[in-house]
């Protein structure tokens, strides 16, 4: 009489399963992280040891694999496949943990420059200056200063129109390094005469730096740093109105509104911004 043998469930699906779950988390938390760092959004960096750790998810299929060769092979005891799992789980998340820190800060191999279009699409560390102002037409062959500013690190910034007749904004970074940013001052540029709002920021972000003037939400000047500029910290304050730190040069202007922070702004801020003064200055 033919017999039939009985096969011998497995002892240890349900640690397969559990590692393929266990698996799935850090995997959508990888696709997560990713989705949101392509639109520009900055990531904190418990983030990216996260990433990092999320990157060795696919690895976890080895992990079960060989629990499973280990089985076949006469390890037949849970206690020791729960130890050869755990061992290469620890091993794999460090590896991918300590890769994804060092692609994120270049400590291996050196960091991707930020594309330059997403400097202003999120908040960078950097300087921004928002006005309401209405500029006088002053005839003088000489810088006519809006106003300077300062903070704690010793980095300056200051507005004014140059003795060319151009509206220009000068950063000097923490070093006493000068940046300067101009624009046409006119109707082409910056107006003359009739109430604008104006927008000077400056942000540095993974190797670059970008400064950008803005007249009612118009890009007038903007120029682009291949290296981070050292504005430092940002708790800027207002040094001097109408004139440089010296209280000479005099500009000529009337001022709304003032306002200073230590970041660029995102474009959904500076939209509200935009749609906020011209409704309160009944500008176009």
């Amino acid at each position: 009489m033919a017999t039939t043998r009985k096969q011998k469930p497995d002892q240890f699906t349900g640690e397969r399963t559990a590692a393929l779950v266990a698996g799935a988390v850090p995997a959508l938390a990888t696709a997560g992280i990713g989705t949101l760092n392509q639109f520009g959004i900055q990531l904190a960096p418990w983030l990216w040891a996260i990433y990092g750790v999320g990157s060795a998810s696919l690895l976890l299929v080895c992990v079960v694999l060989s629990m499973h060769l280990g089985w076949k092979a006469g390890l037949r005891r849970g206690w020791s496949i729960l130890l050869v799992m755990a061992f290469q789980v620890i091993a794999l998340l460090s590896i991918s943990a300590f890769l994804g820190f060092s692609y994120k800060y270049g400590l291996i191999w050196p960091r991707e420059k930020e594309p330059a279009t997403l400097l202003f699409k999120q908040q960078v560390p950097g300087f921004s200056a928002h006005l309401v102002i209405r500029l006088a037409d002053i005839q003088k062959k000489r810088r006519k200063y809006i106003g300077t500013f300062s903070n704690s690190a010793g980095a300056k910034a200051a507005l004014y129109i140059s003795a060319s007749d151009r509206f220009a904004v000068t950063f000097t970074d923490t070093n006493g390094e000068p940046y300067t940013l101009e624009a046409v001052a006119g109707r082409k540029g910056i107006p003359i005469a009739e109430w604008v709002y104006l927008a000077s920021e400056a942000g540095a972000s993974r190797g670059i730096t970008r400064m950008q003037l803005r007249v009612n939400g118009d890009v007038v000047a903007d120029r682009v740093f291949p290296f981070e500029i050292d504005l430092g910290k940002p708790d800027w304050r207002v040094e001097t109105l109408g004139g440089n730190a010296d209280g000479k040069e005099n500009g000529g202007f009337g001022l709304g509104e003032l306002v200073l922070y230590g970041r660029t702004m995102d474009e959904k801020t500076q939209g509200q911004i935009n749609g906020a003064v011209a409704a309160e200055w009944k500008i176009r």
